[in-house]
C-alpha cells in the first residue's frame, strides 16, 4: 500500500507527488539548485528495476519532469527482515551508487511467537477492562474522523516537537479516510466512542502492506483524557485481536521529547524488534558532484541536505475551519 500511487498522492505535505504509471515518489527542490526525490511515508519497499529506470529516465526526454539528483527512502523493517539486505543492495548498486544505514529499531508483534496478550500484566488487564466499560470500539470507520485525527496529530506534534517530515497534515488524513471509505481491505481505521458523550476521542490507522504481508500502525492518537482512561490500551489491544495472524508493526520511537514512555507503551504489545534502514540512490552523478563540491556533506542521507533542516519541528496549523476535498 505504501508504494502505490494512490497513497503517494496523499503525501503532498512532503513535496510534490510525481506519478509515472506504477512508479511514484515525492519531488523536492534542492537549495543548491535542481530537484531530488524521496520515498513514501513512513516507509516503503526496496525499489525495483522498473522504479529505478523511471527515476533515471525522468528529465531525459523519456519522461516528463525535472532531472532528479537522487532518491532517498526509508525501507520497511519487515522488508529487511525477510531477506539479507545485501542481496537487494547489491542489485541496486549494479545500476547506480547506493548508500544504506540503519535508521532506528521498530517494534512488532510476530504471529510465530507467543502473543503479547498472553503475558499482559494484571495492571494492563485491569486497564483494558476499565477502558472497555467506558469506550465502544468501532472497527469499520463508520464516522468521519479525518479532522479529529489531524487535530490530535497537531497536539502530539506540538507536545513532542515531532519533525515536520514525520507529521502528516489534514490533506493526508482526508485521503486515507477516502480510501478507507471505499472498503479497501488494506486500510483499517479503528476508533473509540465515549459511551457517555458519544464523542470519538481516539483512533488508530492500520495499513496492510505486501511482500511480505503484514499490518503497519500508521497513526495512533487519543485525547489526553482518553489516554488517562486507557483508550490507547484498548486501541492497541483491538488491533492485535484483528491482525488476522499477520505481523503487526507498531513503528519506532519517534524523534523529539517525551518519547521514551511511548516506546515502553508499544513494547507492551510487542514481541519483536527489527531496524528500518535509510536508503539513498545517486541518480545524476554530474549534478551531485557539483553540489557536493560546494558544501560540507554529512552522514545524513542524502548527504548534501542539512540534517537540522530535515529534522526541523513541524508547526501545528489551525485546521478548525479547513475544508478538504481528497484527491483520490
Amino acid at each position: 500500500m505504501f508504494d502505490l500511487p494512490v497513497y503517494i498522492q496523499t503525501l503532498s505535505w512532503l513535496g510534490r507527488p510525481r506519478i509515472h504509471g506504477d512508479a511514484a515518489w515525492i519531488e523536492r527542490s534542492v537549495t543548491q539548485g535542481g530537484w531530488d526525490a524521496r520515498g513514501s511515508w513512513p516507509y516503503g519497499s526496496w525499489p525495483n528495476d522498473a522504479f529505478i529506470h523511471a527515476l533515471m529516465d525522468q528529465g531525459n526526454d523519456l519522461l516528463e519532469g525535472p532531472k532528479l539528483l537522487s532518491w532517498t527512502g526509508v525501507i520497511r523493517p519487515d522488508s529487511v527482515l525477510a531477506a539479507d539486505y545485501s542481496v537487494p543492495l547489491n542489485r541496486l548498486r549494479q545500476q547506480c551508487p547506493a548508500h544504506l544505514r540503519i535508521l532506528k529499531q521498530h517494534l512488532a508483534c510476530m504471529p510465530d511467537q507467543p502473543s503479547p496478550r498472553l503475558s499482559y500484566s494484571r495492571r494492563t488487564r485491569s486497564r483494558l477492562r476499565s477502558a472497555s466499560a467506558q469506550f465502544e470500539v468501532d472497527t469499520r470507520c463508520t464516522s468521519t474522523c479525518a479532522h479529529l485525527i489531524a487535530s490530535l496529530q497537531n497536539q502530539v506534534c506540538k507536545a513532542r516537537s515531532i519533525p515536520h517530515n514525520s507529521s502528516p497534515d489534514l490533506q493526508h488524513f482526508a485521503g486515507i479516510e477516502a480510501l478507507a471509505s471505499n472498503n479497501r481491505p488494506d486500510i483499517r481505521i479503528i476508533t473509540i466512542l465515549d459511551r457517555l458523550t458519544d464523542e470519538v476521542p481516539g483512533a488508530l490507522i492500520l495499513i496492510k502492506a505486501e511482500n511480505p504481508l503484514g499490518w503497519h500502525a500508521h497513526t495512533a492518537v487519543c485525547t489526553a483524557e482518553a489516554r488517562m482512561r486507557f483508550g490507547s490500551h484498548l486501541l492497541f489491544d483491538t488491533a492485535l485481536e484483528l491482525s488476522e495472524d499477520l505481523p503487526i508493526w507498531w513503528g519506532g520511537q519517534p524523534s523529539g521529547s517525551g518519547t521514551n514512555g511511548l516506546w515502553t507503551f508499544k513494547s507492551r504489545f510487542s514481541n519483536h524488534t527489527s531496524p528500518a534502514y535509510l536508503l539513498s540512490l545517486d541518480l545524476d552523478l554530474t549534478g551531485l558532484d557539483r553540489i557536493r563540491a560546494g558544501l560540507k556533506t554529512s552522514t545524513w542521507l542524502p548527504d548534501y541536505r542539512d540534517p537540522s533542516t530535515e529534522m526541523s519541528p513541524c508547526i501545528p496549523t489551525d485546521i478548525s475551519n479547513t475544508l478538504i476535498k481528497a484527491r483520490i
